[in-house]
């Protein structure tokens, strides 16, 4: 009887084994081929990503070199500039100075009409006064003195009449003359006023002429500085065109950037999606057959082969070659399921040194389990968990060189090799 039962044990097991390959085959091939060709995908945009980034790099230290230039070339500019606004303040002043030179200058040209209106006024003045000097001399010299004298004498009614005409005209003889030399005199000083205007006129014009040659000088001058400030100007203006070019080329790169890192979540998403799919099949296969514990109680915590064994090897990260590996690693892909080896406490839960991501079970009697380089954890500490209870998703945190279980037994905290401990 019991070697019937035996035997029919070994019969379904012989039988359900294959179907359980076959399901998971068929199911996981097509979905796996997916995340694959995904994954080189992926590979493929994060090198082009990188050959964006070092094209960006590039362009940057260039952008960064022609805004050096900018800043130099602007100080150059600046300093121009301010050649240019010094010699403006001082055509400015010269300017102003020759407009008071010019007000001058109206101002005697105004003196110097006002003078010769008053010389012709007083030129027609003398000619009148002459006029009459001269008519009356005339007409004494015409006449005989000596008659005109003795007639004065005899008509006049006494002897101080006649004084007394004869003082009249020699008053009105000598008001006559005063009066001419007093023409004279105020001709003569009109004239010296008149040269005198002229002289100081003839000094104004000759410092406006001065002073015109020098703000033309000044002119030349601050030509020549506009003309250089306008020459670093063009370059400024070359170099702010080639940064904005350069602006340009980074924006663009930086979007490309972004869609290809949009393009890189949404296969890791989908992908993500997929190994849902295939741990999907696995927990139902799981939950269908189960993983059968060992004699110490232990299960497999990964559904995915070994990868890497316990004990010597070189250090996949650092290179060592003297390196030890405490633990067993499962090919698991990113995102797959961890499961607890056996029920226990969780005593640790977080980031660990070099580990990442890691759960520390702890199932009594000294002896301890770790899951190491997870993506998520899925318990806390101080959590009970259950032989085969979810406890984390499978990453590539620590050190690690790309996504896998990395799955350790620990005896009072001295590791050993875990395949010791699970069928």
């Amino acid at each position: 009887m019991n070697k019937k039962r035996l035997c029919t044990m070994l019969l379904a097991v012989a039988i359900t084994t294959p179907l359980i390959s076959d399901v998971v085959a068929s199911a996981d091939t097509k979905s796996q081929n997916q995340i694959n060709a995904n994954k080189e995908k992926i590979n493929e945009l994060e090198k082009e990503k990188e050959d964006l980034k070092n094209e960006k790099d590039k362009e940057v230290q260039k952008l960064s070199k022609v805004m050096k230039e900018i800043e130099e070339m602007t100080k150059n500019l600046d300093k121009y500039q301010s050649v240019v606004d010094e010699y403006q303040k001082k055509i400015d002043s010269i300017t102003s100075e020759i407009n008071d030179l010019e007000n001058r200058m109206a101002e005697m040209q105004r003196q110097i009409d006002k003078t010769e209106v008053d010389i012709q006024q007083n030129e027609e003045e003398k000619a009148k006064r002459e006029q009459i000097l001269g008519e009356r001399l005339s007409s004494y010299y015409k006449m005989d003195f000596q008659a005109q004298f003795l007639h004065m004498l005899f008509s006049s009614e006494s002897i101080g009449d006649f004084f007394s005409t004869l003082f009249n005209i020699d008053k009105i003889l000598k008001t006559d003359k005063q009066l001419i030399t007093e023409i004279q005199e105020l001709n003569v000083q009109l004239e010296n006023e008149k040269k005198s205007i002229i002289e100081n006129r003839t000094k104004v014009e000759e410092d406006k002429k001065r002073v015109e040659e020098s703000r033309a000088e000044e002119q030349k001058l601050q030509d020549k500085a506009i003309v250089e400030r306008n020459k670093w100007q063009a370059q400024v203006d070359d170099l702010e065109k080639i940064e904005n070019e350069k602006r340009d080329i980074l924006s663009k790169l930086e979007n490309k950037e972004k869609s290809i890192e949009n393009q890189i979540g949404d296969l890791i998403d989908f992908n993500k999606e997929l190994q849902q799919k295939i741990d999907g099949i696995f927990d139902n296969i799981g939950n269908q057959g189960g993983s059968a514990p060992s004699s110490s109680g232990f299960i497999r915590p990964s559904g995915y082969g070994i990868s890497s064994n316990y004990g010597p090897r070189k250090h996949p990260v650092t290179g060592n070659p003297n390196g030890f590996h405490t633990g067993t690693d499962f090919a698991a892909p990113y995102g797959a399921t961890t499961m607890a080896a056996n029920s226990g406490t969780v005593v640790y839960s977080g980031w660990m040194s070099g580990y990442g991501q890691t759960i520390v079970i702890d199932h009594g009697g000294g002896v301890q389990t770790l899951y190491a380089h997870s993506s998520s954890l899925l318990v806390s500490n101080g959590q009970k968990v259950q032989r085969g209870q979810a406890i984390a998703k499978v990453g590539s945190t620590g050190m690690s060189t790309g996504p896998h279980l990395h799955f350790e037994v620990r005896i009072n905290g001295r590791h050993t090799n875990p395949m010791n401990y699970i069928s």
